[in-house]
């Protein structure tokens, strides 16, 4: 799968099917994909980069593997993925 989505870049036109890369949920051919988001303990440092950078510069949402993230939301989801994966 392309990586066509990137944060910063919502106004960006999928190459694939014209739509912002905001909105876009294309994969190499230009259908929309079916997958989700999953954090796991390999990508969850990722993740709470990606959190701790939409806090700093104060965005209400950010991308994640391809899925827009409510920062408020993400809060409590790092909490509860750091004692779950057994991380500080």
């Amino acid at each position: 799968m392309k990586d066509i989505w990137h944060e910063g870049e919502d106004d960006r036109e999928c190459p694939n099917c014209g739509n912002t890369s905001y909105s876009c949920r294309c994969d190499d051919e230009g259908e929309d994909s079916d997958t989700q988001s999953n954090i796991t303990a390999e990508n969850f440092p990722v993740f709470k980069s990606a959190y701790k950078s939409a806090v700093k510069d104060n965005r209400e949402s950010f991308v994640f593997d391809r899925t827009i993230v409510i920062t408020k939301y993400a809060k409590y989801l790092v909490e509860y993925l750091e004692s779950k994966f057994e991380l500080n």
